[in-house]
């Protein structure tokens, strides 16, 4: 890769618009991060090839960060472009592979960290601040279409779990996402809807790498405790995408860039699973 006179980071993003997700984004934003990162690069911009990409400008700019601008042409005179065409699959999924983050991983010798604007880390601070005690993230995962073979939360379990270790003051466990939730989960004291007040997404993603950790299922979500610090186990059906996690995960529970305490469980969020992963995000 020669330098030239345009060193603006050029991202390619051809994901068909049914298809893109918060996941993908989520990975394509930790790509960026560690690209410019290693090639000192302030500026990035992002080619989309489909003609309704304008209306997701917003979101992609809440998630992916403000300084990154949509370019409807990419410059013959572009000197970085990413991803490598060796490193993309030929399907719509190829964007929410760990693929090229592992190799980014490799190429910086760095810990894949998603980087998070100052308001947002500041409204995420003054959120937690409210709740005295441990504040852990979770997730459970309710897409309609799905079930729990998909990843989908086993809620009469997770209740089980809420009702006897859920304490406000001293546990909380903030819900994020707009998954619908049970009742009987929402009025148990410890229990906080982070969606129900009013957090925005962007905030939501950010609270994660300022909590004491994170808990729950395989989804897009899960993508900013992956790329944090925290301690997470975060659950997945053992029959969920089973061959593409036999390729992704580089052990049987994690990925290379992984600490010890940060884990993916590819069995049921049963009350015994869920009690025995709690116990590796706290230690009172």
């Amino acid at each position: 890769m020669h330098q030239q006179k345009n060193s603006n980071l050029y991202v390619t993003f051809p994901m068909k618009k049914a298809n893109v997700s918060l996941g993908g984004l989520l990975v394509l934003k930790q790509e960026i991060d560690l690209f410019c990162e290693y090639y000192q690069i302030k500026n990035r911009e992002l080619f989309c090839d489909f003609e309704s990409s304008k209306q997701y400008l917003t979101f992609y700019q809440d998630i992916l960060g403000n300084n990154l601008k949509i370019c409807k042409k990419i410059p013959d005179d572009a000197a970085f472009l990413w991803p490598e065409r060796k490193l993309v699959d030929d399907n719509d999924k190829a964007y929410q592979s760990f693929k090229r983050i592992k190799y980014l991983y490799k190429l910086t010798k760095k810990k894949p960290i998603l980087k998070w604007s100052n308001e947002q880390v500041v409204k995420a601070k003054n959120f937690l601040k409210k709740y005295s005690g441990k504040n852990f993230i979770v997730h459970l995962k309710q897409v309609g279409s799905c079930s729990t073979l998909e990843s989908n939360a086993n809620i009469n379990e997770w209740l089980l779990f809420f009702q006897k270790r859920a304490k406000l003051g001293e546990r909380n466990f903030i819900l994020i996402g707009k998954d619908q939730i049970s009742k009987e989960i929402l009025q148990i004291p410890g229990i906080i809807s982070a969606h129900d007040l009013d957090l925005s997404l962007s905030t939501q993603l950010a609270m994660m790498s300022v909590s004491d950790g994170f808990l729950g299922m395989a989804s897009g979500l899960c993508q900013a405790a992956i790329f944090s610090e925290i301690p997470y186990v975060i659950f997945k059906h053992p029959n969920h995408h089973a061959k593409i996690m036999d390729e992704e995960l580089d052990d049987a529970k994690s990925f290379s860039f992984s600490y010890p305490n940060q884990q993916i469980w590819r069995s049921l969020d049963s009350l015994y699973n869920i009690e025995q992963a709690f116990g590796l995000l706290n230690h009172d």
